[in-house]
């Protein structure tokens, strides 16, 4: 069998898990709609497609682990889902079909993995619990309205988000969020790893480190955070003459290998 076939399993109301076969490659439309009982599935690693209205209206399920072999996930996949909590999107996912997420309750957060493109219409409309929804691609397309990413509707019938879109600066996300009046908080890009005991991040460990730590120590040189977790064997959080003896050692030969 290679694919769960449309409306395959609809309206199982009984059913609470499944586990999917690894020959499976596709779970196609309304394959699992309206199995209210529904609370745990397995889907192997050989699906790569997720079709619409698949999950629709499971109101059991309350978290799914979709493999990183997904690179599709159709419109309405999850809507209606209102006890999920958790749920990961795969990178190699490029877009977040309309109503996919829509009325999902219970989902408190979500990240929006880089190599997403687009979020479509009414995304994550009336996701009453999300509190914080991070979208790390700065120039992801969002739909030009203020329910793809919303809470619901207040006693007054305005669309209203009380949660934190995080993003980059300058990124579609903080336009997005200033534009409809929702909160926002800039994300950093990761800082780059440094070798233990690189503490001038020149990419080698040498004399030249020892003598940057005793400057830092003296207060004479300031080193920056992936500098210092380079240099910090004894967790204290600050460079200190331990810490430059210690790559003395490994520059003379006296210890094998430095570990930060």
């Amino acid at each position: 069998m290679q694919n769960i076939r449309t409306g395959a399993l609809s309206d199982c109301t009984s059913l609470t898990s499944i586990t999917i076969p690894d020959s499976v490659t596709s779970i196609e439309s309304y394959a699992f709609e309206n199995c209210t009982s529904l609370t745990d599935i397995t889907i192997p690693d050989s699906v790569t497609s997720i079709e619409e209205y698949s999950f629709n209206n499971c109101t059991g399920l309350t978290g799914i682990t979709i493999p990183e072999s997904v690179t599709n996930i159709g419109e309405s996949a999850f809507s209606g889902c209102i006890s999920l909590k958790s749920i990961a999107i795969p990178g190699n996912v490029t877009d977040i079909k309309s109503y996919t997420f829509k009325d999902c309750s219970s989902l408190p957060s979500i990240i929006i993995p880089e190599n997403v493109t687009d979020i479509g219409e009414l995304s994550f409309f009336n996701c009453s619990d999300l509190t914080d929804i991070t979208i790390e691609n700065p120039d992801c397309e969002i739909y030009d309205s203020g329910n793809t990413i919303c809470n619901g509707l207040d006693e007054q019938g305005e669309i209203y988000f009380n949660g934190t879109i995080y993003g980059y600066e300058n990124s579609t996300a903080q336009a997005y969020a200033e534009k409809y009046g929702y909160k926002f908080e800039i994300i950093s890009p990761a800082a780059e790893e440094i070798k233990p005991g690189d503490a001038d991040g020149d990419g080698k460990v040498n004399i030249l480190d020892v003598i940057s730590v005793n400057k830092a120590v003296l207060g004479k040189e300031s080193l920056t955070d992936a500098q210092l977790k380079a240099i910090d064997f004894n967790q204290n959080g600050k460079p200190d003459s331990e810490e430059s003896l210690t790559i003395m050692k490994f520059i003379v030969g006296l210890i094998p290998s430095l570990t930060a």
